[in-house]
Order: structure tokens, then sequence, then C-alpha cells
């Protein structure tokens, strides 16, 4: 996926309700969820370049059925700059859930795990 550079207005949505329903865990109860931007796949999590979570970057849409659930992925202008997303590189990304009966993230399988920064045209 393109991002646009610096941009902190729109959005982006991950269907985590295709994921989660098979397993038998509602949406509702997701008390935890984390999304992590990493130069490569091995890099540790403190390295990540973002990391967004439940109510910092992250909201939970429920759907009109639980296969339909949504998390909401905002990124910050702090995600942004030398050392954090770049223009021109393309990196890893990962989405994690947690219940209140897990102890590790439950990592979400994304179909298109790439992310690609776009130089954006007007430079506000």
């Amino acid at each position: 996926m393109k991002w646009t550079y610096d941009d902190s207005n729109d959005s982006f949505a991950i269907n985590v309700g295709k994921f989660t329903a098979p397993r038998g865990i509602d949406v509702a109860d997701i008390t935890e969820a984390i999304y992590m931007v990493k130069a490569t796949k091995l890099d540790s999590d403190v390295s990540a370049l973002a990391s967004l979570t439940l109510g910092s970057g992250l909201t939970i849409i429920e759907g009109a059925t639980e296969a339909d659930a949504q998390i909401k992925v905002k990124f910050s202008s702090s995600d942004f700059g030398v050392g954090k997303l770049e223009i021109g590189n393309r990196y890893y990304t990962g989405i994690g859930i947690k219940t209140s009966t897990m102890t590790k993230f439950l990592e979400v399988k994304l179909v298109d795990d790439r992310l690609e920064i776009a130089q954006d045209f007007i430079h506000d």
C-alpha cells in the first residue's frame, strides 16, 4: 500500500473480523491492539518506526457482522520524518490483538504487509 508522506488526516481500515470471527473472538472482547511499521521483519518491537495502539492511532469499528469488524489506522505527524516513516522507503507492517485472556498478541495475517511512503505534493 502507498501512503502519502505526513498524511495524518486520512485513515485506512484493516478488516480483522475475517481473522477473529472464525476463531470465536468477538471484536467487543479486544482489549488491546497494536499496529507496527518496521524496516525489516527481523527488527525488534522497540525498533519499530511507528507503533500505534488503541486510543492512540487505532480505533475499533464494529461491522454489521463480526466478520465485518475493522480496525482503523491513523498516523500522526510525529510518525513521519528522519528515522521514522520516510519518503521512498518500503516498510513491513503487522497488527496484533489481545483479549483479557491473552498474555501475548495474536497476530492478524495481513493480505498486504508492505507500506510505501510516497512524496507529498503540497508541502504544508
